[in-house]
């Protein structure tokens, strides 16, 4: 049979979606040492979150390439430190209950 190579979208996607995925295992390692308590924190937690917000900053790094920055980048940064330090402080919560 006659294979379709992928369409230059689905290589896009994929790629993409690799990329988003190494960088949030990255950041769920970068997050441990963010946690009140390294040595009991909740590592599925740490991973879920870290994907969502690594997703998150994809997005806003990719509207500030086109143009349309949400913020400028000291901003993001500073909001991107506290919103991994609270999803450290939650997966050390999740792991304690």
């Amino acid at each position: 049979p006659c294979r379709r190579s992928p369409t230059p979208r689905a290589t896009f996607r994929a790629r993409r979606s690799a990329l988003v995925g190494a960088f949030g295992a990255l950041a769920s390692e970068l997050m441990v040492g963010l946690s009140p308590d390294p040595k009991h924190v909740d590592r599925r937690s740490l991973e879920l979150s870290a994907l969502v917000l690594s997703a998150g900053i994809a997005e806003a790094l990719i509207a500030s390439v086109g143009g349309r920055a949400p913020a400028e980048a000291a901003e993001l940064v500073a909001h991107l430190t506290a919103l991994y330090t609270a999803a450290a402080a939650m997966a050390t919560a999740r792991a304690a209950s």
